[in-house]
């Protein structure tokens, strides 16, 4: 979705668009599948740059409201993909 860095940090964004009522609570918005392919996409990336330091994995949620606006949430350090 989105590769950015700040400083020297290298952030790996998920971005997630949805209507804001169709979030169930119960139900991930990012499946333990999607933080893997984020994670061997990340993986690839910091290959192929040679990069060593430090990461981190977002999520961006854009949700769109029954009145055509639009709301960003930008969750930090959402998760971190522990695939050994």
């Amino acid at each position: 979705d989105i590769i950015a860095q700040k400083d020297t940090m290298i952030i790996f964004l998920e971005v997630k668009t949805r209507q804001a009522d169709s979030f169930a609570e119960d139900v991930p918005l990012v499946t333990r599948k999607q933080e893997y392919a984020l994670w061997r996409g990340a993986e690839a990336y910091m290959m192929q740059n040679d990069y060593s330091g430090e990461v981190r994995f977002d999520t961006i949620f854009i949700l769109m409201q029954h009145d055509g606006s639009l709301s960003i949430e930008h969750h930090e350090d959402s998760f971190f993909p522990d695939w050994g």
